[in-house]
């Protein structure tokens, strides 16, 4: 589904998963070293920095189906970084409390089994208030359509306002904390690897 996203090659210190189901990608064999693999709710110091795993549903049936998703918390660089994985469950007072208000937000957007559609996406955004939110899990156009169950990004922008979406001309974004909106959220779309 995310065709033509180029595997990245960094260098590992320690993965953050928020699911160890086999169809999502476990731990690429070629990762270098043996870098930690954190995949469980709870409080973690690495390298200095704190992380904390947050754990929701990872389905539409309380965890029933496909068990739990880690959504992942840190500060860095002076921001406040919120991680979503393939949340699917509704954010509840809990996990709202622990989720905090992130400056950055990941979401998935793009449905399926496993992961918010677009609606329910707009809902977490909402639940959560980020000032930046960047969509993720959805199908990308060079993805075959037919061969993957989640929806495109375009579903999702029609229930944002435009004016909020900045469509970036390639695949990083540079954050200043200084320079974070005021108001939120805005979003922002990479370029699609077609």
């Amino acid at each position: 589904c995310t065709a033509g996203f180029r595997e990245p090659v960094p260098a590992v210190d320690f993965v953050l998963m928020s699911s160890r189901l086999l169809d999502e990608g476990a731990p690429s064999p070629n990762l270098p070293g043996n870098p930690r693999i954190l995949f469980q709710a709870g409080a973690y110091t690495l390298n200095a920095r704190r992380y904390e795993g947050i754990a929701i549903p990872h389905d539409r049936l309380g965890g029933r189906r496909f068990g739990m998703n880690v959504v992942w918390r840190w500060q860095q660089a002076g921001i406040n970084i919120l991680h979503m994985g393939g949340a699917a469950g509704p954010i509840g007072l809990e996990e709202r409390i622990l989720m905090g208000q992130p400056d950055l937000a990941f979401v998935p957007v793009g449905g399926g089994p496993k992961a918010y559609n677009a609606e329910e996406a707009i809902a977490a955004i909402r639940a959560l208030n980020p000032k930046i939110v960047v969509p993720t899990h959805y199908r990308t156009a060079a993805a075959d359509g037919n061969a993957c169950d989640i929806d495109g990004l375009d579903r999702f922008l029609a229930l944002v306002p435009p004016e909020q979406v900045t469509r970036l001309s390639g695949q990083t974004l540079t954050l200043i904390p200084r320079n974070l909106p005021t108001a939120g959220p805005r979003f922002y779309v990479f370029r699609d690897p077609v």
